[in-house]
């Protein structure tokens, strides 16, 4: 009887050793795939920035037509056309695919949006009217200044540039 329960006994630490061995094994497994997707992501990021700090700058300099100050008082429709175009041209040649799905929604779409909805005025309003909007007249300078200021803002965020530095990483 007392053999028995020996046996058993060393059944039981058999089977256990070796599902804890079975246990640890799976654990390191996974641990490595999760290790290895977060090195994947980091990799990405780093890549995805540096492509990103490569082809905005590019896109921020087709947005200086429109500065707040001093404005252009010469800006024409003819201009905001060639604008419209130099946008989809960046877009589609240069780094459209680098967007953030957020820059594309909330900046660089309304942008454009804004764009073609002024391309189909009436050539007679004034783009920039002399600051007196009382009598109903749209700034359409201010609005693509402003959509242009979005879409900038945006691009910091992607690129995080305007992101303060961490305390804790201070030279003392």
């Amino acid at each position: 009887m007392e053999f028995l329960a020996a046996t058993s006994i060393l059944d039981v630490i058999s089977t256990s050793t070796i599902l804890a061995a079975i246990l640890g094994f799976l654990a390191k497994v996974l641990l490595d795939r999760l290790t290895l997707a977060n090195k994947r992501d980091v990799d990405l990021d780093i890549d995805m920035r540096k492509r990103r700090l490569e082809a905005y700058p590019k896109l921020w300099k087709l947005t200086e037509l429109l500065p707040k100050w001093p404005r252009n008082t010469t800006l024409t429709f003819e201009e905001l056309e060639n604008l419209q175009h130099d946008l989809m041209h960046w877009y589609f040649n240069v780094g459209g695919f680098l967007l953030s799905r957020s820059t594309f929604d909330t900046a660089y779409r309304p942008l454009q949006d804004k764009l073609a909805e002024i391309s189909r005025l009436d050539r007679t309003v004034s783009i920039s009217p002399d600051g007196d909007q009382s009598n109903g007249a749209r700034d359409l300078y201010e609005e693509v200044r402003v959509a242009c200021s979005m879409l900038r803002s945006a691009l910091t965020r992607d690129v995080q540039s305007r992101r303060e530095v961490p305390f804790w990483s201070l030279n003392w």
